[in-house]
């Protein structure tokens, strides 16, 4: 069974943003082992902004 992923972003000077630099990771449920959505791999220039 395949499902589209949420992708969660960054929330950065009142707007939602992906990482700077565009790299992303799954979150992944521990109690299944299945990836439910992606998030931003934030990094300084991020952090930064």
């Amino acid at each position: 069974m395949s499902t589209e992923l949420r992708r969660l972003r960054n929330y950065i000077d009142g707007e939602f943003r992906d990482a700077a630099d565009g790299r992303t990771t799954e979150v992944v449920n521990p109690a299944t082992g299945e990836a439910y959505a992606t998030a931003p791999l934030s990094g300084a220039a991020d952090v930064d902004a």
